[in-house]
């Protein structure tokens, strides 16, 4: 990760995260990154997942639907 750009993480992390809405057996729950880039990417990934538009999955404008599955919602909320 040392020479990966933030830009690059953060596509990664966008992907494998929240893909099908988290809803899979695969979801990626942590990220390891250097310790001396710790603040950097975390707070670079923050602001990305800060400025995700959420609504209606048929919204091509939309990156991410709701949960429909309340367990998966209370999963979700729990993290």
């Amino acid at each position: 990760l040392d020479d990966a750009t933030p830009e690059q993480i953060v596509s990664t992390v966008l992907i494998r995260s929240l893909g099908n809405n988290g809803q899979v057996c695969i979801g990626l729950t942590r990220l390891l990154v250097p310790r001396h880039r710790y603040e950097e990417i975390t707070s670079t990934v923050a602001l990305a997942m800060s400025q995700l538009k959420l609504g209606n999955p048929m919204d091509p404008s939309n990156y991410i639907g709701p949960l429909f599955h309340e367990p998966q919602y209370n999963r979700v909320r729990n993290y």
